[in-house]
């Protein structure tokens, strides 16, 4: 989760420096994010997977909508999971980059 909240505040940071993410247990870890134009995220390709069990969860959403916003390629998924990785996580990343 930690490299997730890395990697989807770097996006933000630094748009076009990293394209194509995995976001697992990702949240908007970022107190002010940047107000980013509707495409600085264009050519922006990321899947965000949320546990419905997770006590963090709640703050994904922000996270989706600052990617979602600056015009990111993004699909975000809730699975049948805690904080811990599941199966669901497996199949769902396979399924993405197939």
């Amino acid at each position: 989760s930690n490299g997730a909240n890395l990697l989807g505040a770097m996006v933000q940071l630094y748009p076009g420096l990293i394209r194509q993410a995995v976001l697992l247990r990702g949240i908007q870890v970022l107190e002010q994010p940047p107000a980013l134009a509707a495409d600085a995220l264009a050519g922006t390709r990321a899947l965000l997977l949320s546990g419905a069990r997770d006590p963090f969860a709640r703050m994904a959403p922000a996270l989706e909508q600052a990617l979602r916003q600056g015009g990111a390629d993004l699909q975000a998924e809730t699975l049948p999971a805690g904080h811990e990785l599941a199966a669901a996580d497996l199949a769902a990343v396979q399924a993405w980059l197939a």
